[in-house]
């Protein structure tokens, strides 16, 4: 029962909320002394046979008692507010690190981990640290206080007692290496299950096709046998651990129970001090107690360190911004080279500026590096040589809106799947980038209107549907610059018509960059730019010989 290097440096960057929680824990177990005095005093002034007294330090009692309730509930707050502040910090770590551009391109990184860590390891974190860190501080802050107050009434016992609750905090590090490799073949097996999980979730219709469903059912089915052999293997060591804390605890109650019974022997009747000593006893062992308790409770997040630290260790530093003027709607690339093997250049020296007025248009073979392009302009990728300026700033995903050939849907209602590109737009604005995406009137249609709840990943919709509502998506975002990668694919001449029309007039004011496999759209295009054996070149836009398919 130690804490953690990492979760404790992620704790203590927010001193202030831990403080707070320590200090009312430590309030809140000075009302437990507190009421063993006063319940020490009253049985002494029962047995003496002074009713009134008693009476007296009966109400002492009850006040200490709501006065406890009251500092819990304080506490309580206190302690979720440190476990939200880390989590909250935390997650936008790792949601970050996940997204880094080393990370995005690494076939080997599994997006089940990384989603795992991410939210169950994370919330795991949060209940290690809002109740667990400040149980631990409370340990080495109270107990060795209500030592020396049990050293003023009997010497001998405190020497005792404080033997037990050595070997109740310290014993369990015997087995300390034991325990922390449990608990990473643990969380492995769980990272196993949950990557293999997503993926045949997401693959589900390539299972079914290929008749590979009973054999990924018996692969998912074995992965969560590993995973609970390891829970039980890690719970047979915690039982262990418990065991050898209880029974120190045991021994020592056991020890104050006989000392106590030793002063009182000879007396007329046991004194104040013999009842606060067994008092005091029991109360020494108080928060050993608590924190084995929430020890179990947080162990989720301590087994997923492993797992974050991975994470973390991924966490990209953003690319140095380019001079520039802040918001300016143009992207500059110069002289950018990018290869994914060395030796086999996907770009060559490309340069080009884009700038509002009118769609740009880029065309060329499958396999050219159109779609490359498109990640070196988000800062997914970092040229070779070379730079790109984003809207004044570095190549960057912050001042850019995406409409890829994959529409990403999730569960929830139409509003829901919009709105998330701009939290709190009103519907004026929801209603006006639909529009413009050719998709307003269906959304009307539907049962609820812009209420009506979608199937995750649109499953529930047509291809072109769920298209333009990523195109409404990304208008709605109102950035400077929207790349878009064949953005009518999926939808019919008229319907293709109507988007592109719309994209010319929001071209007027922002930069507009269109992967092009259609011919007809290149008419809706100002300018062209051709991409092939990696040299980017303009044509003239009258052309229509470009070639634009691969």
């Amino acid at each position: 029962m130690m804490l953690n290097r990492t979760l404790w440096a992620l704790t203590l960057r927010h001193p202030l909320r831990l403080c707070g929680t320590t200090v009312l824990l430590m309030l809140g177990a000075g009302t437990y002394l507190a009421q063993a005095w006063f319940t020490a005093h009253a049985l002494a002034a029962l047995v003496a046979g002074r009713g009134q007294a008693a009476l007296g330090l009966l109400g002492g009692i009850v006040a200490v008692a709501v006065l406890r309730v009251l500092v819990n509930l304080v506490q309580a707050q206190v302690a979720s507010g440190l476990g939200t502040a880390v989590r909250v910090r935390l997650r936008r770590e790792l949601a970050a690190a996940a997204l880094s551009p080393g990370r995005l391109h690494d076939a080997s990184e599994r997006a089940g981990v990384a989603r795992l860590t991410i939210t169950d390891g994370i919330d795991g974190v949060d209940v290690y640290v809002s109740k667990y860190v400040g149980h631990v501080l409370q340990v080495f802050m109270l107990c060795p206080t209500i030592l020396v107050a049990i050293a003023l009434l009997n010497p001998w016992l405190a020497v005792v007692l404080g033997s037990c609750l050595a070997v109740a905090v310290l014993a369990p590090r015997l087995w300390h290496r034991v325990l922390r490799r449990r608990g990473t073949i643990h969380w492995d097996s769980y990272e196993r299950l949950a990557a293999d999980f997503l993926e045949s979730l997401q693959g589900m219709k390539t299972l079914r096709l290929i008749g590979a469903v009973g054999r990924t059912r018996s692969r998912l089915g074995g992965r969560s046998d590993e995973l609970h052999r390891a829970t039980v293997a890690t719970m047979r060591t915690s039982l262990f651990d418990t065991a050898l804390v209880d029974l120190a605890i045991q021994a020592g109650i056991v020890c104050a129970a006989a000392a106590a019974v030793l002063a009182a022997t000879g007396t007329g009747q046991p004194t104040a001090d013999v009842y606060l000593l067994l008092l005091l006893s029991s109360e020494l062992f108080r928060p050993i107690r608590e924190l084995s308790r929430h020890w179990h409770a947080g162990y989720l997040g301590l087994s997923a360190v492993a797992g974050i630290e991975a994470l973390r260790g991924g966490t990209a530093a953003a690319p140095p911004a380019n001079p520039g003027v802040p918001g300016t709607a143009l992207v500059t690339i110069t002289e950018v080279a990018f290869g994914y093997t060395e030796g086999s250049p996907v770009l060559r020296g490309a340069t080009c500026t884009l700038r509002p007025g009118a769609i740009t248009a880029l065309t060329g073979p499958s396999g050219a590096g159109k779609s490359t392009l498109f990640d070196l302009i988000l800062g997914y990728l970092q040229p070779e040589s070379g730079t790109i300026s984003v809207a004044g700033h570095g190549a960057g995903a912050a001042h850019v809106s995406v409409v890829s050939q994959h529409s990403y849907l999730f569960s929830g209602s139409v509003r829901d799947n919009l709105a998330v590109a701009s939290p709190g737009a009103p519907d004026a604005d929801l209603h006006a980038a639909a529009r413009a995406a050719g998709i307003h009137e269906e959304i009307l249609a539907m049962p609820g209107g812009y209420d009506a709840e979608l199937a995750e990943g649109g499953d529930s919709l047509s291809g072109g549907q769920k298209q333009r509502l990523s195109v409404a998506r990304a208008l709605l975002a109102d950035r400077p610059v929207l790349l878009l990668d064949e953005p009518t694919s999926a939808l019919n001449d008229a319907l293709a018509r109507q988007l592109m029309t719309a994209l010319q007039s929001v071209a007027r004011t922002k930069v507009v960059l269109m992967i092009a496999h259609r011919t007809e759209t290149l008419d809706y295009a100002g300018r062209v730019l051709h991409l092939d054996g990696g040299r980017l070149a303009e044509v003239v836009v009258a052309d229509h010989d470009v070639p634009v398919r691969a």
